[in-house]
């Protein structure tokens, strides 16, 4: 849920950047007329982007290792358990068949 909510924002995000960058380059090659607030807000904005990265860089790179590594938790975990189930009806198998061996045996009168 997390991760979809982190995936559709820096979707929204990618949509934005590439609104600004064919904004820059229609005002560049002239298509249309400059616009200097707009221009110095892109500024600014650009700006922040380094400031806010470094900040929350270690913050997301920690909160993205620990998700990793939940995950990774429960694939051993679900392994564990699998291997737990197939364990257990091989163990009821073979005391079947030595079971069923022994009531042979004991009938012969061994």
């Amino acid at each position: 849920m997390h991760l979809q909510s982190i995936q559709s924002s820096i979707q929204a995000m990618n949509t934005r950047v590439a609104i600004l960058i064919d904004f820059l380059k229609k005002t560049q090659s002239g298509e249309i007329p400059t616009s200097h607030k707009l221009l110095r807000q892109i500024d600014s904005l650009v700006r922040q982007l380094p400031f806010v990265m470094s900040s929350s860089n270690s913050r997301l790179s920690r909160e993205l290792d620990n998700e990793y590594d939940d995950m990774l938790m429960l694939s051993y975990l679900a392994s564990v358990a699998k291997a737990a189930k197939a364990v257990q009806g091989y163990t009821e198998k073979f005391r079947l068949v030595h079971e069923t061996n022994a009531r042979d045996v004991m009938r012969r009168g061994f």
